[in-house]
């Protein structure tokens, strides 16, 4: 599976199916009617590829590869521009939930301008809540999850735009690091 978009194009999702041999069937293009598809994450559920897209249009899309197309799926992710989406089991109940960024477009909210949208069991979602930490990150572009404590839960790292990385353990816990340039 991959993804392009540009030169005024809709995103496109290509297909290359997998063979018992180890080669790829040819590929095949389904277009969407999104514009661009900076950042993507995946998830399987109910055996379906489900590929988290923020399209830094103040929305989250999620496309859900079925047979003979793609499905498209709106969440809200306002206020401002989404940054980075990622799929990600925060809660560990078993189901990918969403985690997001945005730039806040200007708010003045004394938290993190981080969320979290916990995932049901059948698939859809519960709803958006922004994480109640004070604010101490300028502007989380960039996401990623791992257990980085060790203690068996998701932590999520963010990149910001002050050349720091920030992880914040599951729990509420933040380490900042000022990234090192090579």
């Amino acid at each position: 599976m991959s993804l392009s978009s540009g030169s005024g194009n809709p995103v496109r999702v290509h297909l290359f199916r997998g063979r018992a041999d180890g080669t790829l069937d040819a590929k095949t293009t389904f277009d969407t009617h999104l514009t661009i598809a900076p950042h993507a994450s995946t998830r399987v559920h109910d055996g379906a590829l489900e590929i988290l897209i923020g399209d830094r249009s103040g929305r989250l899309s999620i496309l859900r590869i079925a047979t003979g197309g793609v499905g498209v799926t709106t969440l809200e992710a306002g206020p401002g521009i989404d940054l980075s989406a990622i799929f990600a089991d925060v809660n560990g109940d078993g189901h990918a939930d969403i985690v997001d960024t945005n730039d806040g477009d200007s708010g003045e909210s004394p938290f993190e301008w981080i969320f979290v949208t916990l995932a049901k069991p059948d698939g859809g979602f519960l709803e958006r809540r922004q994480l109640q930490r004070p604010r101490k990150l300028a502007f989380p572009s960039e996401l990623h999850a791992g257990d980085f404590d060790g203690d068996g839960r998701l932590d999520v790292v963010t990149a910001n735009n002050d050349r720091t990385v920030s992880v914040i353990l599951n729990g509420g816990r933040c380490a900042r690091r000022r990234a090192v340039r090579h």
